[in-house]
């Protein structure tokens, strides 16, 4: 047990550390047993810093609030919407999606 968790650099906790050893010996293996002979040993799994996902910026442009979230129109084609998603592919590209539709008259 010992020469695997070296062998991943210190990173697998206990149930890793089981997965793996189940599969080299084809065996079933008490996972209490593993976590009670790591505890015994003094050997735990390394705790990484978890990564900003998402990187807050504030956008160059701003269009104006015109609708002031009234969406009924009074007749058809009054009122248009649009939304634009920006998709991040490859190695620095981007793709823009801009779907529209407009609002109806509400029933």
């Amino acid at each position: 047990m010992l020469h695997l968790y070296e062998k991943v650099e210190r990173i697998y906790g206990y149930r890793q550390l089981i997965l793996h050893l189940r599969r080299q010996m084809d065996k079933p293996i008490n996972a209490k047993r593993v976590y009670r002979l790591m505890r015994l040993q003094g050997i735990q799994s390394m705790f990484r810093k978890k990564r900003k996902k998402y990187v807050g910026s504030t956008p160059q442009q701003v269009a104006e609030n015109v609708l002031n979230r009234n969406f009924e129109a009074e007749a058809p084609n009054q009122k248009w919407v649009t939304d634009v998603t920006k998709f991040k592919y490859g190695n620095g590209k981007k793709a823009y999606l801009s779907a529209k539709g407009h609002l109806f008259q509400s029933p």
